[in-house]
Protein backbone atom coordinates (compact mmCIF):
# COMPACT_ATOMS: atom_id res chain seq x y z
CA UNK A 1 0.00 0.00 0.00
CA UNK A 2 1.25 3.47 -0.88
CA UNK A 3 0.31 6.08 1.70
CA UNK A 4 0.59 9.72 0.68
CA UNK A 5 0.44 11.95 3.75
CA UNK A 6 -0.23 15.57 2.83
CA UNK A 7 -0.37 18.72 4.86
CA UNK A 8 -3.02 21.20 3.69
CA UNK A 9 -1.91 24.12 1.54
CA UNK A 10 -1.05 27.53 2.94
CA UNK A 11 -4.06 28.84 4.87
CA UNK A 12 -5.29 32.21 6.02
CA UNK A 13 -3.58 33.29 9.23
CA UNK A 14 -5.43 32.70 12.49
CA UNK A 15 -7.74 35.55 13.47
CA UNK A 16 -10.43 36.42 15.97
CA UNK A 17 -12.97 36.74 13.14
CA UNK A 18 -12.66 33.17 11.79
CA UNK A 19 -12.53 29.95 13.80
CA UNK A 20 -9.59 27.65 13.18
CA UNK A 21 -11.98 25.08 11.64
CA UNK A 22 -13.16 27.61 9.06
CA UNK A 23 -9.81 29.01 7.87
CA UNK A 24 -9.51 28.80 4.08
CA UNK A 25 -6.60 28.29 1.74
CA UNK A 26 -4.96 31.38 0.34
CA UNK A 27 -4.65 31.69 -3.44
CA UNK A 28 -0.99 30.71 -3.00
CA UNK A 29 -2.11 27.66 -1.00
CA UNK A 30 -4.44 26.64 -3.82
CA UNK A 31 -1.55 26.92 -6.30
CA UNK A 32 0.62 24.78 -4.00
CA UNK A 33 -2.01 22.06 -3.97
CA UNK A 34 -2.34 22.03 -7.77
CA UNK A 35 1.46 21.77 -8.02
CA UNK A 36 1.40 18.70 -5.80
CA UNK A 37 -1.42 17.14 -7.83
CA UNK A 38 0.74 17.58 -10.93
CA UNK A 39 3.65 15.91 -9.11
CA UNK A 40 1.45 12.91 -8.25
CA UNK A 41 0.36 12.76 -11.88
CA UNK A 42 4.00 12.54 -13.00
CA UNK A 43 4.36 9.53 -10.70
CA UNK A 44 1.43 7.91 -12.50
CA UNK A 45 -0.44 7.66 -9.20
CA UNK A 46 -4.16 8.11 -8.73
CA UNK A 47 -5.47 7.76 -5.17
CA UNK A 48 -7.91 4.91 -4.64
CA UNK A 49 -8.96 6.47 -1.32
CA UNK A 50 -8.79 10.04 -0.08
CA UNK A 51 -9.11 10.64 3.65
CA UNK A 52 -9.14 14.12 5.16
CA UNK A 53 -9.75 16.24 8.21
CA UNK A 54 -13.14 17.99 8.10
CA UNK A 55 -11.59 21.46 8.60
CA UNK A 56 -12.28 23.83 5.71
CA UNK A 57 -8.64 24.11 4.54
CA UNK A 58 -8.18 20.33 4.42
CA UNK A 59 -11.52 19.89 2.63
CA UNK A 60 -10.33 22.43 0.06
CA UNK A 61 -6.96 20.71 -0.27
CA UNK A 62 -8.52 17.27 -0.78
CA UNK A 63 -11.03 18.61 -3.29
CA UNK A 64 -8.37 20.51 -5.24
CA UNK A 65 -6.19 17.40 -5.33
CA UNK A 66 -9.11 15.51 -6.84
CA UNK A 67 -9.59 18.22 -9.46
CA UNK A 68 -5.89 18.27 -10.28
CA UNK A 69 -5.74 14.48 -10.54
CA UNK A 70 -8.97 14.18 -12.48
CA UNK A 71 -10.78 12.03 -9.91
CA UNK A 72 -14.16 12.44 -8.24
CA UNK A 73 -14.27 14.31 -4.94
CA UNK A 74 -17.54 12.59 -4.01
CA UNK A 75 -15.79 9.71 -2.29
CA UNK A 76 -13.53 11.74 0.01
CA UNK A 77 -13.94 10.48 3.58
CA UNK A 78 -13.73 13.20 6.23
CA UNK A 79 -13.15 12.32 9.87
CA UNK A 80 -12.36 14.10 13.13
CA UNK A 81 -9.57 11.58 13.76
CA UNK A 82 -7.51 13.53 11.23
CA UNK A 83 -7.70 16.93 12.94
CA UNK A 84 -4.69 18.49 14.60
CA UNK A 85 -4.21 17.14 18.09
CA UNK A 86 -5.61 13.69 17.37
CA UNK A 87 -3.88 10.60 18.71
CA UNK A 88 -1.53 9.41 15.93
CA UNK A 89 -2.05 5.73 16.80
CA UNK A 90 -5.85 6.04 16.58
CA UNK A 91 -5.63 8.01 13.33
CA UNK A 92 -3.22 5.45 11.83
CA UNK A 93 -5.48 2.55 12.83
CA UNK A 94 -8.45 4.32 11.23
CA UNK A 95 -6.43 4.95 8.05
CA UNK A 96 -5.62 1.23 7.85
CA UNK A 97 -9.35 0.40 7.94
CA UNK A 98 -9.49 2.26 4.61
CA UNK A 99 -6.55 0.41 3.07
CA UNK A 100 -6.23 0.53 -0.72
CA UNK A 101 -3.31 0.40 -3.15
CA UNK A 102 -2.93 4.22 -3.04
CA UNK A 103 -4.28 6.24 -0.11
CA UNK A 104 -4.03 10.02 0.15
CA UNK A 105 -4.39 11.45 3.68
CA UNK A 106 -4.85 15.22 4.06
CA UNK A 107 -4.35 16.61 7.54
CA UNK A 108 -2.56 19.15 9.73
CA UNK A 109 0.67 19.60 11.65
CA UNK A 110 1.77 18.02 13.88
CA UNK A 111 -0.34 14.98 12.94
CA UNK A 112 1.08 14.68 9.40
CA UNK A 113 4.61 14.40 10.79
CA UNK A 114 3.48 11.95 13.48
CA UNK A 115 1.68 9.77 10.93
CA UNK A 116 4.73 9.78 8.68
CA UNK A 117 6.84 8.46 11.55
CA UNK A 118 4.15 5.95 12.49
CA UNK A 119 3.98 4.46 8.99
CA UNK A 120 7.73 4.79 8.29
CA UNK A 121 9.56 4.41 11.61
CA UNK A 122 13.02 5.89 11.47
CA UNK A 123 12.16 8.28 8.65
CA UNK A 124 13.84 11.65 8.95
CA UNK A 125 11.37 14.46 8.40
CA UNK A 126 12.95 17.72 9.46
CA UNK A 127 10.01 19.89 8.48
CA UNK A 128 6.59 19.49 6.89
CA UNK A 129 5.74 22.70 5.00
CA UNK A 130 2.23 23.46 3.75
CA UNK A 131 1.06 21.22 0.88
CA UNK A 132 4.07 18.92 1.20
CA UNK A 133 3.56 15.20 0.70
CA UNK A 134 5.30 12.20 2.25
CA UNK A 135 5.15 9.13 0.03
CA UNK A 136 5.40 5.90 2.03
CA UNK A 137 5.48 2.33 0.79
CA UNK A 138 3.75 0.50 3.63
CA UNK A 139 3.77 -3.28 4.05
CA UNK A 140 0.58 -4.32 5.84
CA UNK A 141 1.94 -7.80 6.63
CA UNK A 142 4.84 -6.47 8.71
CA UNK A 143 3.22 -3.15 9.69
CA UNK A 144 6.23 -1.20 8.54
CA UNK A 145 6.90 1.24 5.76
CA UNK A 146 9.67 3.09 3.98
CA UNK A 147 9.64 6.80 3.24
CA UNK A 148 10.21 6.97 -0.52
CA UNK A 149 9.93 10.74 -0.87
CA UNK A 150 9.01 13.87 0.99
CA UNK A 151 8.30 16.71 -1.41
CA UNK A 152 7.25 20.31 -0.88
CA UNK A 153 5.68 22.37 -3.67
CA UNK A 154 8.54 24.88 -3.57
CA UNK A 155 10.93 22.06 -4.57
CA UNK A 156 8.93 21.62 -7.79
CA UNK A 157 9.13 25.26 -8.95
Amino acid sequence: MNVFIMRHGQAEPPSNQVSDRDRKLTPYGEAQVFRMAQWMKTLGVTPDRILASPFHRTRQTATLMCQGLGVSAEDIVFDELLISGSEPELAAAWILTHAAPNVLVVSHMPLVAQLTLHFAPGAVVERFPPASVARIEYQMEVRHGILLAHVAPEELE
